[in-house]
């Protein structure tokens, strides 16, 4: 059955198994000096997509250090605050607003997840790009997302009686 048509909050109804394979996306700040990280992802997302889980990590890390990743989409790898900031925030409601822009805090003692999410993001094509803020010398850091396309047919099977 074709669900092109459909709204989006109606599509987002279906079962999970509806939205095909799950992928992973990343960003990653390698071991850095304090300061501000920008990365961008390799692939563009779909043009709708939906997020499933968010995983950060860190590794070779002196335990309890606090960080920040912030997240929008685009298409250019940022070199300013003032770049990253004229895109899109990709997540409105995750995180909290630190510094004027929306983050997500960890500690870097252990690694955070979000898990079960289901999030459609209409991305238009573009990445995503991360924002990492450590006040400290660092180790490595990345930021794994799992997304997957928004199904455009389903199974006829679904809707038989």
């Amino acid at each position: 059955m074709d669900v092109r048509d459909w709204p989006l909050d109606q599509i987002m109804q279906l079962p999970d198994s509806c939205f095909g394979t799950r992928y992973p996306v990343t960003v990653f700040a390698p071991a850095v000096q304090p300061g501000t990280i920008y990365d961008i992802s390799e692939m563009g997302l779909p043009e709708y997509c939906v997020i499933w889980e968010i995983v950060f990590f860190s590794w070779g890390v002196v335990g309890g250090m606090l960080y920040g990743w912030s997240f929008v989409l685009g298409d250019q790898l940022p070199t300013t605050d003032a770049e990253f900031d004229a895109n899109e925030v990709m997540i409105k409601d995750l995180g909290g607003v630190l510094g004027g822009r929306k983050s997500i805090l960890a500690n870097s003692d252990r690694g955070v997840a979000f898990r079960n999410l289901k999030i459609p993001i209409h991305s238009m094509g573009r990445r995503i790009i991360g924002r990492y803020a450590g006040a400290e010398e660092t180790g490595d850091f990345q930021a794994v997302f799992t997304i997957s396309s928004i199904p455009r047919e389903v199974p006829d099977c679904l809707f038989s009686r």
